[in-house]
């Protein structure tokens, strides 16, 4: 399962990430990494269940920073 997650989010990164135009909101606030690099991160250390906890707490802080 790990591997999968980890597969699409490197998906993402190579296919969708380069296309859409603009890059994550709380990056562009804090200069700090994406939250697609986090979630790749977070599941590569914590496994799926804690990284995507992690990511969705991001996640969230991302659409704060956008608004």
């Amino acid at each position: 399962m790990r591997k999968l997650v980890l597969a699409a989010i490197a998906g993402y990164h190579r296919y969708v990430s380069p296309h859409k135009g603009f890059c994550c909101a709380y990056r562009v606030h804090t200069g700090r990494r994406s939250c697609s690099v986090l979630g790749f991160r977070a599941v590569r250390r914590y496994g799926v269940l804690a990284g995507l906890e992690v990511l969705g707490r991001r996640t969230y802080l991302c659409g704060v920073a956008y608004r």
